[in-house]
């Protein structure tokens, strides 16, 4: 799924990409410690659960910073351009829009 995800930022982008696989997994644990149970990551909530992780995206973009899950002290976007991480915002956003208003958009996930 993520895949998917990094994947669509990777063809919107002709920049260097501030979006690694590490910052995605890590927030994908901060989405899981937010809903520990199972009936949380049924098919129905899955939207919900992606939707989570893109909103926590976009607040580590805009704030410049994404804590490491398990290092607190390490930040994974260090050292990445602001004006990177404000154009990855952007099309984070643009990727929750999509999402949102199109019910089949799911699916290609």
């Amino acid at each position: 799924m993520f895949e998917h995800i990094e994947n669509f930022e990777r063809q919107t982008f002709e920049h260097s990409i501030p979006v690694s696989s590490q910052v995605l997994t890590n927030l994908l644990l901060f989405e899981c410690e937010k809903h520990p149970f199972d009936s949380d990551w049924e098919d129905p909530s899955i939207p919900d659960r992606i939707n989570g992780i893109l909103l926590q995206l976009i607040t580590c973009l805009q704030n410049r910073k994404c804590p490491h899950f398990f290092l607190a002290n390490v930040d994974l976007l260090r050292g990445v351009s602001p004006s990177l991480l404000d154009l990855a915002a952007k099309q984070s956003w643009a990727l929750i829009r999509l999402l949102i208003t199109n019910q089949n958009c799911i699916d290609l996930l």
